[in-house]
């Protein structure tokens, strides 16, 4: 069966001629008791609200009660340390996103788990970017923020949740396409660097979308342009990077759901049979897209998900290596 590219993937454009994985190979007993689903952070989060969106019609077509449960810590090592001790059967599943398996065992020397313990189910959304800057900033226009952020010898300032985070490696390729210097400041936490940016502390904070709309729609924060090839329809008067007159930022992310390798392949299968199809229920992409998100299209075999990671760590795996970013 031929899978369905990452451009369509990323850019939510369905495949056609292709089905979705059979469930008649599924196993008839599973699942017999209530699905844990663990999200990497705290409640409250972009991650957090998709498990509690999807968990809902999840319980439905499976029968069986999906309980979302934080963990959050050490650079997400504590919910994948609890992921990777349970039972390969089906009954832990863990959202994700670039971090957990593709950033993270490309910057840290030593990780509390072992990102090979984990196999791809299903991709559950991707969404773009949006460069955030503070209402009070005199660069209306991106053109403008790039002509005054090389007018200064030691360049602007911009914030980011932690260093090899999506936001600090993404905004490593803005200053790349806008031809600025840029010095990055590490937080502990998006939310922190937000405050801060709204308080002109920094200069700019690379923010998706999902997690950025209330601070632009609130007035808190002003976009400049967004990173996705056509403007999103919750920032119609936001334009993106190509419209500006740069090139394209290609730092799209993405949500999906995972397991512990080694989980039966039949199980793998319902699963991924069942999330495509909770995916396509209108409480679930409704919400995705009123998040500024767009849910991932059908086929979404764990094989596509597979490919997006891989190479998206050819990708990043070439920045972090120019920027010779190495954690502890």
């Amino acid at each position: 069966m031929t899978g369905i590219t990452r451009r369509q993937l990323l850019a939510g454009i369905p495949a056609t001629g292709l089905l979705i994985a059979n469930p008649a190979f599924a196993l008839d007993d599973f699942p017999s008791r209530p699905i844990r689903l663990v999200v990497c952070y705290v409640a409250g989060g972009s991650a957090d609200a998709l498990a509690r969106q999807i968990s809902v019609p999840l319980s439905e077509m499976l029968k069986r009660q999906v309980i979302v449960d934080n963990r959050p810590g050490g650079a997400s090592a504590v919910a994948m340390q609890y992921v990777a001790q349970q039972p390969a059967d089906g009954y832990t599943l863990v959202i994700t996103d670039p971090s957990q398996l593709v950033l993270n065992p490309l910057t840290y020397k030593k990780l509390g788990y072992d990102p090979a313990a984990f196999e791809p189910v299903a991709l559950l959304q991707t969404f773009s970017w949006m460069l955030l800057v503070n209402p009070n900033d005199p660069s209306k226009t991106l053109s403008e923020f790039a002509a005054a952020a090389k007018a200064r010898p030691k360049g602007i300032s911009y914030g980011s949740a932690s260093t090899g985070s999506p936001a600090h490696l993404g905004m490593e390729k803005v200053a790349e396409v806008l031809g600025i210097k840029a010095v990055h400041i590490p937080y502990k936490g998006a939310a922190a660097a937000l405050t801060d940016l709204m308080g002109g502390q920094i200069d700019a904070y690379l923010c998706d979308l999902p997690s950025g709309m209330q601070y632009v729609t609130s007035g808190r924060l002003r976009a400049l342009a967004v990173t996705s090839p056509s403007r999103n329809p919750q920032l119609a008067g936001v334009p993106t990077f190509l419209e500006s007159g740069y090139g394209r930022v290609d730092v799209d992310a993405w949500h999906g759901m995972t397991v512990k390798r080694g989980t039966p392949p039949a199980i793998v299968q319902k699963l991924n049979g069942a999330l495509v199809a909770a995916l396509a229920d209108p409480r679930v992409s409704g919400w995705i897209r009123s998040q500024s998100a767009t849910p991932a299209p059908p086929p979404n075999l764990p094989q596509d998900f597979q490919r997006v990671m891989k190479e998206d760590s050819q990708s990043w795996g070439k920045l972090i290596s120019a920027l010779g970013i190495s954690l502890e």
